[in-house]
């Protein structure tokens, strides 16, 4: 299930986002809004930023008693995490866009590459893996199959917004 989420969320991004001409990256719908560039350094920030966190749990604490446990863990995610219609959410300042690639085509690469590792690591998970957790910053512990599937949630909610961005009636023409 994760893997699966994980590379349909990846495929969905890349199809929204690549071959996009420099004046389509970035176009902003709105003063306060990301464009699709900006937007794609996110979502590559946030792979990476899951990957290093990925790494950490071999060292980290035993989940609670409290956690959930077994395939309920997505469906949890799936009703906590809100969709774009429902909530926007504020990016941590570490993970606001800010030109950490030359080009959202190289900011693009790096989110397909990440996501090649994350897609790895969910694949090569053991039940003992599964007994490590870190915090996610407002959902509570995820163990390493709860933090990749959340990044495959987080990937959706921004492809829902390039989509939005593409469907503005002033995005430039290809």
């Amino acid at each position: 299930m994760v893997v699966e989420a994980l590379a349909r969320t990846r495929d969905a991004f890349v199809a929204a986002t690549d071959e996009l001409n420099e004046a389509q990256y970035r176009f902003t719908p709105a003063p306060e809004a990301w464009s699709i560039g900006q937007i794609v350094e996110h979502v590559a920030l946030v792979e990476l930023r899951t990957l290093d966190v990925i790494g950490k749990l071999p060292d980290a604490e035993a989940p609670s008693p409290a956690k959930t446990r077994g395939e309920a863990r997505f469906g949890r995610l799936d009703a906590t995490v809100p969709t774009r219609q429902q909530r926007r959410i504020v990016a941590p300042e570490a993970l606001v866009p800010r030109g950490t690639w030359a080009s959202p085509a190289l900011s693009l690469a790096a989110f397909v590459e990440a996501r090649s590792r994350t897609i790895a690591a969910a694949m090569a998970v053991t039940p003992e893996a599964l007994e490590h957790v870190l915090p996610h910053r407002s959902l509570g512990e995820f163990d390493l199959e709860e933090w990749a599937y959340f990044t495959a949630l987080h990937c959706a909610r921004h492809t829902a917004q390039v989509l939005e961005i593409k469907g503005a009636a002033a995005f430039p023409p290809a």
